[in-house]
């Protein structure tokens, strides 16, 4: 759900687009999964694009991390991402991002 609020936020002015797609994935020890450090085996990949703003890339790194927010002061805390990133790893699975 917060991945999901993040997305709408960023499409609010203009509308747009959200998209999410599911499917399964086999992981295996391969260079192309090797940067995730994942263990070889089947996984879900969840991913979720929208047609908003976008995130700038000198940003990118830190929208993970507890308390980062781009929002003025009272519209959001910075927990969302950092929530969804916890969960996630928590899991056992790995979240990246891409502009």
């Amino acid at each position: 759900m917060n991945l999901c609020t993040n997305a709408i936020h960023a499409m609010e002015n203009e509308g747009g687009i959200l998209k999410i797609d599911l499917r399964e994935v086999l992981i295996e020890n391969t260079p192309e999964f090797y940067k995730l450090k994942l263990d070889s085996g089947c996984y879900i990949k969840m991913e979720v694009s929208d047609t908003g703003t976008g995130i700038p890339e000198e940003i990118i790194d830190n929208i993970f991390e507890p308390y980062f927010t781009t929002k003025p002061l009272g519209e959001g805390t910075g927990m969302g991402l950092a929530m969804v990133h916890g969960i996630v790893e928590g899991y056992g699975g790995k979240i990246t991002a891409k502009i």
